[in-house]
C-alpha cells in the first residue's frame, strides 16, 4: 500500500483543539453581534456550544451513538426552552399594560385572567376604588381571584 492510497487522518487531539477553537469563536460572535443578542439566540447559541463541546472537547473517545444521543437530548431541551420563551413573549405582548379598575369596561375587565362577567359587573358596581386592594377589603373578589390579576390592575 502506498502512502497516497491511505486517507489522511487528523490526530484526535488536533481535531478536538480545532472544535474547541470554533466553539470559542462562536461564543464570542453570539455575545458581540448586535442582531444576534436576543434571548432566543443566546439560548440556541448556548445549546449549540454545549453540544459541540460535548462532541469535540471531551478527553475520551465516544461512540457515534452516544454523541447522537447527547445531541438529541440537548436539542430537545433547547426546543422546550425555546417554546417557553416564545410563549412568554406572546403573553407579554398580549398584556397591554395595567387595567384601571375605576374606568375599565366590562370587556376590559373580562380580559383579565379568571374574571367572569359576574366578577366584572361586581367590580363596576362597587366603584370608585382608592386602591386595588379595595377589591379584597370590600369583598368584591376572592383572594384567589385578586392574586391572579394583582399585577395587571391599578386604581387611578
Amino acid at each position: 500500500m502506498r502512502i497516497a492510497d491511505t486517507p489522511l487522518q487528523m490526530p484526535n487531539w488536533l481535531a478536538r483543539s480545532r472544535v474547541c477553537l470554533i466553539n470559542n469563536l462562536a461564543a464570542k460572535a453570539v455575545k458581540l453581534h448586535p442582531i444576534y443578542g436576543g434571548e432566543m439566540t443566546k439560548l440556541l447559541g448556548a445549546t449549540l456550544l454545549i453540544s459541540l463541546t460535548l462532541i469535540g472537547c471531551s478527553a475520551e473517545s465516544r461512540s457515534p451513538d452516544a454523541i447522537r444521543n447527547d445531541t438529541a437530548n440537548a436539542t430537545s431541551a433547547a426546543t422546550r426552552d425555546a417554546k417557553a420563551v416564545a410563549l412568554g413573549v406572546v403573553d407579554g405582548l398580549r398584556r397591554k399594560g395595567t387595567v384601571n379598575i375605576n374606568k375599565a369596561s366590562r370587556d376590559d375587565l373580562k380580559s383579565l385572567p379568571g374574571i367572569t362577567t359576574y366578577s366584572a359587573d361586581a367590580i363596576i358596581r362597587h366603584r370608585p376604588y382608592q386602591a386595588s386592594t379595595d377589591l379584597l377589603r370590600r369583598h368584591v373578589l376572592t383572594k384567589v381571584e385578586y392574586n391572579r390579576i394583582v399585577d395587571r390592575i391599578t386604581a387611578r
